[in-house]
């Protein structure tokens, strides 16, 4: 998938569904995520890679200066219209900038990358790029595809994994995940009619431990993983609810199509 040419021609409909949606608000998910790694640090200059409409940056600038690089020009200018509906205070501290990721310069106590990582083609690329931004032991928050989600959301993606014999390395990595208690765990599940067909077969999915071996091989120590909005069935058809808070456990990683981790230098 060529990644520009995408959100130049669909920003709009994907900020609306990323951020609007009724039924899964994926982008409020991640953002939250995001602001709660960052809201017991002190004052940082992150980076965020990929930052479309700006939902993130503008955030995370309430406590923190941030340069927010995208490739689309469309997604800037939202961001750009976002920014001035901002307070004061946040606008001093952020700054949107319109150019290929691989031409980001300067130096940064933290770099994120959400929504990112799986259009690349290479995960040399990405790694080769972090460390060239980040400060000695800068921190790296980034999101994945989950390929452990193929074997638990029933889908064509499930079959495919049993077809290709990947499925038994997934489950005992999805079993690994069920060894701590789940305590507390109350569920709700809505079903909604309407079935949301479009694939994203084209983009790279990576499970935790295939992720974590990567970065380690960059030279990045693993801290933490968030699975993002975890649910039990494949969204948007079933929606479970009450599963959030379990989003900072091992087990969350299981039950979510996504997830962010964190590392650092």
């Amino acid at each position: 998938m060529d990644a520009k040419k995408y959100f130049n021609k669909t920003a709009k409909a994907w900020v609306e569904d990323a951020y609007n949606s009724k039924i899964y608000s994926i982008g409020h998910q991640r953002k939250k995520i995001v602001c709660k790694i960052f809201s017991k640090e002190p004052k940082m200059k992150i980076a965020d890679l990929g930052c479309g409409a700006g939902y993130i940056a503008l955030e995370l600038a309430k406590r923190h200066e941030v340069v927010g690089i995208d490739q689309s020009k469309k997604m800037i200018e939202i961001a750009e219209y976002r920014k001035s509906l901002a307070s004061p205070q946040v606008r001093k501290q952020v700054n949107f900038l319109y150019k290929p990721l691989q031409k980001a310069e300067g130096k940064f106590d933290a770099v994120i990358a959400i929504g990112v990582f799986y259009y690349l083609k290479k995960d040399l690329v990405f790694f080769k790029l972090v460390k060239k931004l980040l400060k000695p032991n800068g921190k790296l928050v980034v999101s994945a595809r989950n390929r452990l989600f193929n074997m638990v959301s029933i889908t064509e993606r499930t079959l495919k994994e049993i077809k290709t014999k990947n499925a038994e390395r997934l489950v005992k990595e999805i079993m690994q995940l069920y060894k701590g208690k789940v305590k507390g765990l109350k569920l709700e599940v809505e079903i909604h009619p309407k079935i949301n067909t479009k694939s994203d077969a084209e983009l790279r999915q990576h499970t935790p431990n295939d992720l974590k071996k990567i970065a380690k091989r960059h030279g990045f120590r693993f801290l933490n993983y968030y699975g993002v909005h975890p649910h039990l069935i494949a969204p948007p058809v079933f929606e479970t609810k009450g599963l959030t808070e379990f989003e900072s456990s091992p087990v969350s990683l299981a039950w979510s199509s996504q997830f962010i981790g964190e590392f650092k230098t």
